[in-house]
């Protein structure tokens, strides 16, 4: 597992610009494939791909609904 927080910078064409130390590390330990979503206005979760897809297929099995997993499906949609 991997778990970080950065401040990052969004260049004037909306890209979000990651601290070089912070993707160095993350492109070392999961190569250059992720998802990205936003949560809110301020923050963005970046999942290494494979995770990502681990993390959808364990929410489709378990089938689960509350209003918590509706918002996640909503922002991550």
């Amino acid at each position: 597992m991997f778990m970080g927080r950065a401040t990052a910078k969004i260049d004037k064409w909306g890209r979000v610009k990651i601290p070089s130390n912070l993707l160095r590390i993350f492109k070392e330990k999961f190569g250059n494939e992720v998802f990205v979503t936003l949560m809110d206005d301020k923050t963005i979760k970046i999942y290494p791909l494979k995770a990502w897809h681990e993390l959808a297929d364990n929410i489709h099995k378990t089938k689960k609904d509350g209003p918590l997993l509706r918002r996640f499906l909503m922002k991550t949609s």
